[in-house]
């Protein structure tokens, strides 16, 4: 019931201007796992944010979007975040922002997990900052070779955007089976009960 709620809700959606969706992390500017296990910051605001938008600002128009953030809940943005180029931010609305945007973009996320659902491109990204910091790397690189694409760097983006815009559907499936899948053996549900 649940599926065919948000199947009716999503076709009932109209006049809804074409947007990605960043799945932001708390870094740098709110900190993120990182303190709680004493590592380091291994970006920084006054770099990142504006590599970020720079970044979005290119996107837009090649793209035909209108970038708006998905809040992380270990962060406090704005609404209207002036880190993110003044784009929307909104919290407790990732499934549905994933649900009607064109595609994704993120350094890592769980909720790439609603991209995979609603068979989304996910742009994987990363920062001059980050690049020779092996853990993050080895997390963005797994991350999108799970999915079939590359990471970009953000500070000297690809020429070629559409090409990072195509969905693997093996790729995705074997995803879906991997990790959103809690029984492989593909019994029905009575028989699991």
């Amino acid at each position: 019931n649940h599926l065919l709620a948000e199947k009716a809700s999503f076709l009932q959606e109209s006049n809804v201007s074409k947007t990605a969706v960043f799945l932001a992390s708390p870094n740098p500017m709110f900190g993120g796992d990182e303190i709680l296990t004493g590592g380091d910051q291994l970006f920084t605001s006054e770099v990142w944010y504006p590599a970020l938008v720079r970044f979005f600002n290119l996107l837009e128009p090649i793209t035909g979007v209108t970038v708006e953030v998905a809040g992380h809940y270990k962060s406090a943005f704005p609404a209207v975040a002036p880190c993110f180029g003044n784009r929307s931010v909104l919290y407790g609305k990732t499934r549905k922002m994933v649900r009607r945007s064109e595609y994704v973009i993120t350094i890592t996320s769980t909720a790439i997990s609603y991209a995979v659902l609603y068979k989304k491109p996910v742009i994987f990204i990363y920062s001059n900052q980050l690049k020779d910091h092996q853990n993050p790397m080895q997390d963005i690189c797994g991350m999108a070779a799970m999915l079939g694409t590359e990471p970009i760097n953000i500070d000297a983006p690809p020429i070629d955007i559409d090409g990072l815009l195509k969905v693997d559907q093996d790729r995705y499936s074997a995803y879906e089976r991997a990790v959103l899948t809690s029984d492989l053996t593909r019994r029905p549900n009575v028989q699991i009960i």
